[in-house]
């Protein structure tokens, strides 16, 4: 779910599928899934978000990646075509791998890499709303934070953060 690197080395790699199969929504013909993390970045975006002073935010998308990069997201695709049919970027600058687990690490790259990747597919949920019934995808980052998506365009109904430290 990146942006194509042209065989180029140094650019982006991860924003991985992972942990779970997709939730496919027959009625409208999408296919939910849900995004990890980057694990590399190229040189202009690191360089931009120093610049920056690591300055992002779990709630927008970071500034300096574009806006085709589609690491901790949740997609909505076409379920013939598997082309993207809505997106939403949730969890701002978040560069990170299992390297990063030790902070003595030369390798793991600055900045606040909070590790907010998805690992489960988005669950289908219908709601009532002011008595409207509503379809939404849910689904939760490992940093705590939990979204609740319209199933039609993707557009954030609410979110919520666990502050529970276990």
């Amino acid at each position: 779910m990146l942006p194509d690197n042209y065989g180029k080395l140094g650019e982006y790699a991860g924003a991985a599928i992972w942990g779970s199969s997709p939730s496919i929504d027959i009625p409208r013909k999408h296919v939910y899934i849900a995004t990890g993390n980057l694990y590399s970045v190229p040189l202009n975006v690191s360089q931009c978000q120093a610049k920056e002073n690591n300055q992002t935010v779990p709630t927008h998308p970071d500034q300096c990646i574009e806006p085709d990069n589609h690491f901790d997201s949740i997609l909505a695709l076409d379920l013939d075509s598997g082309k993207i049919k809505w997106y939403h970027q949730l969890g701002g600058y978040d560069v990170w791998f299992l390297a990063c687990n030790n902070l003595s690490t030369p390798n793991c790259p600055s900045g606040p890499n909070p590790d907010a990747d998805f690992g489960e597919a988005p669950l289908m949920v219908s709601i009532n709303s002011n008595n409207t019934k509503l379809d939404i995808v849910v689904a939760v980052q490992k940093s705590g934070f939990a979204w609740a998506l319209d199933r039609n365009n993707g557009s954030l109904i609410w979110s919520t953060v666990s502050l529970l430290d276990i």
